[in-house]
């Protein structure tokens, strides 16, 4: 619904995704209110959510609003919806992906991060559809979080001195008791009829623990877009004047492009080491000696694929 409001009937506290305000796009939006301080008719209308009599809260048009606050424009076009704060912050995560001020790189970052804050259960998937950017940056992004947060908790714990102080002494193994043989030697028959300790399996793998794994496999999968566009330069580079010495000796030409072996390994490689899943033998406990993931809790996507069906199920 279009609806002119008042300047002072918006909010815009706490709405702000943008990683900063761009100082330069406000003062050519201030030129384009002119000395009568009217809405431009060439700026498209904010967005806000609420109702009479307000507040309404700013999803669209932070820039703008700033310009016109600045230029003295009290009576703003606005287009409402209806809802409060949160559903204005869900639309701002997604504002500005086909027009207006184009979104920087930190910008998206910020825009998934404050679509997991919001909802830390929803997919990776549904996250990347609302705030409008890749899902490989919305996994990524996600994952360097998480992996960032399970660091300072765990520098928070050993600046707590919550670890055992050193020079604490172990349990005392049973004194020895000493027996003479027939033949002479002494045998110690302390253990005599006692079952050796079992090896208790580690615990699980947790939330975090799940979260640097995966933010290594992000990496790896962000070393392998540099590297396929490494091959599509190095392609250009090949069909150029005097690179003929490059193209006979090192490239190998696939159909029509040239592509270097080094490279394609490099990707090869990482694609099929990048951790997968949970080891579908280790879901409840990381097991030592496990044959299939070496006790790491975790596997490849290959070695996934060679497991039963019912033990790739309980993986997922």
């Amino acid at each position: 619904m279009n609806k002119t409001l008042l300047a002072s009937q918006i909010s815009a506290d706490g709405l702000q995704v943008r990683a900063e305000t761009n100082r330069a796009h406000v003062d050519d939006l201030v030129e384009l209110f002119g000395d009568d301080g009217v809405w431009p008719a060439a700026l498209p209308p904010l967005v806000v959510f609420g109702a009479d009599p307000g507040p309404y809260y700013l999803a669209d048009g932070n820039h703008r609003l700033q310009a016109a606050r600045e230029a003295g424009c009290t009576e703003l076009p606005c287009d409402v919806h209806p809802g409060g704060h949160g559903d204005a912050l869900w639309f701002a995560v997604g504002a500005n992906a086909e027009h207006g001020l184009r979104r920087t790189s930190e910008d998206k970052r910020r825009a998934v991060l404050t679509a997991y804050r919001l909802d830390p259960g929803m997919s990776v998937n549904m996250i990347a559809r609302r705030c409008r950017v890749s899902e490989s940056l919305a996994r990524h992004t996600i994952a360097e979080y998480k992996a960032d947060a399970l660091r300072e908790k765990r520098s928070g714990s050993e600046q707590s001195g919550a670890s055992i102080p050193l020079g604490e002494k172990r349990s005392a193994d049973p004194a020895p008791e000493i027996r003479v043989c027939s033949d002479g030697r002494k045998m110690n028959v302390a253990n005599i009829g006692k079952s050796k300790p079992t090896t208790e399996a580690e615990p699980a793998a947790t939330d975090d623990d799940a979260a640097t794994i995966y933010a290594a496999a992000a990496e790896m999968d962000a070393i392998v877009q540099v590297l396929r566009d490494a091959q599509k330069r190095i392609h250009a580079l090949a069909t150029q004047p005097g690179a003929e010495l490059l193209r006979s000796n090192h490239l190998r030409c696939e159909g029509e492009h040239f592509r270097s072996p080094d490279v394609a390994n490099a990707i090869k490689e990482l694609q099929h080491w990048k951790p997968h899943s949970a080891c579908p033998y280790c879901v409840t406990a990381i097991k030592p000696g496990c044959h299939l993931c070496k006790s790491l809790g975790w596997i490849t996507e290959s070695a996934l694929s060679r497991c039963p069906q019912t033990a790739r199920d309980a993986a997922k």
